[in-house]
């Protein structure tokens, strides 16, 4: 195999006639808004996973365990922003995470990207075995107790020189968060983002580049307002140099007329989008340092989701070649088949 490919001629870098707006990477979303699709990156979104993936972040040594999957936006980002840097990554020996504390002590990383779950098992882990140092009578009073478990926990589990970590895709509470940052011995970033828009905030401030106006909009259906107290509530809209190009849409299943079974079905049914308000904690109010918020008015009342949706997707398609793949039928598609 490496003879015949060594015979065969060198891949472009790029096809020809590829700009900064062509289609670049295709990157899996859940599906907040209907069913999982794929969000579309063009070329310069993905130059940015190289380049900027966190913007305003120092030199440092730059070792991660990856352990995220690379067909999700974090993923990619901690893979291929340690590569740019000339740094090591490393990939979890399971995918479910039943090995993660033993890989890390392995690579021993100094950069950590966590999501929830990852902070709730160190969480438990530590109040696992501080319970148990308690219940066994262990010399020293419970201040030293914790103490000796923290440092236990960092130096043995965490591999010992971590050097910057963050937790993002979902707020922490305060509790949680003060025992990480005691067993990381480091300050443990919040980001907030999703893979339509990029990075949109971190630590609670909204990042001002690439996020360049935002502002909040009322929601009557769940009861938030700007004018809530003690903080304003609503839906967060940004305008960002990270927002995605739209959905992959491919035609299927097939319309209808060219079904032998009938129409489709139509979906179970749609989740609405994250809200700004964190679950389980108190809102927090929009940053006053950052760019003002636009005045656009308001859409009119009464519009449904669907047709606000429609509304968002005309203006974010902005080329040919996404026009295009939007409405590519996919190749293996035969509109007699009975799909």
């Amino acid at each position: 195999m490496i003879v015949r490919g060594r015979a065969l001629p060198p891949v472009p870098r790029s096809p020809e006639g590829t700009t900064a707006d062509s289609l670049g990477s295709l990157v899996y979303t859940s599906g907040s808004t209907g069913t999982p699709k794929g969000a579309m990156y063009t070329e310069r979104l993905v130059r940015q996973f190289w380049v900027d993936f966190v913007p305003g972040q120092g030199v440092r040594p730059s070792i991660v365990l990856n352990y995220l999957p690379l067909s999700h936006m974090m993923g990619r980002g901690v893979l291929f922003g340690r590569l740019a840097k000339g740094g090591l990554a490393c990939f979890a020996a399971s995918g479910d995470l039943s090995t993660l504390f033993e890989d890390i002590p392995l690579f021993r990383p100094t950069e950590f990207v966590m999501v929830p779950r990852i902070c709730d098992m160190l969480f438990q882990r530590y109040r696992s075995e501080l319970a148990r140092r308690n219940d066994a009578g262990t010399a020293g009073d419970a201040a030293e107790h914790a103490e000796r478990v923290q440092e236990e926990l960092r130096e043995t589990v965490l591999g010992g020189r971590l050097l910057w970590a963050v937790s993002a895709s979902a707020p922490l509470s305060a509790e949680t968060t003060a025992c990480v940052e005691k067993c990381l011995h480091v300050r443990l970033l919040n980001g907030y983002g999703s893979t339509e828009a990029g990075i949109v905030s971190l630590d609670g401030r909204v990042v001002s580049l690439p996020v360049t106006d935002h502002k909040l909009a009322d929601v009557p259906e769940l009861g938030y307002f700007q004018s809530d107290s003690s903080h304003p509530r609503g839906e967060l809209l940004v305008t960002s140099d990270r927002l995605f190009s739209g959905y992959r849409l491919l035609i299927w299943p097939p319309p209808a007329s060219t079904r032998r079974d009938g129409p489709a079905p139509k979906p179970a049914g749609r989740r609405r989008c994250r809200r700004c308000r964190p679950q389980g904690q108190e809102p927090q109010p929009p940053s006053r340092e950052q760019l003002p918020r636009s005045q656009a008015a308001s859409e009119p009342a009464g519009r449904g989701a669907a047709a606000r949706r429609r509304d968002r997707t005309a203006r974010m398609i902005t080329t040919a070649g996404i026009r295009r793949s939007l409405t590519r039928t996919p190749p293996d598609h035969n509109p007699t088949d009975g799909g």
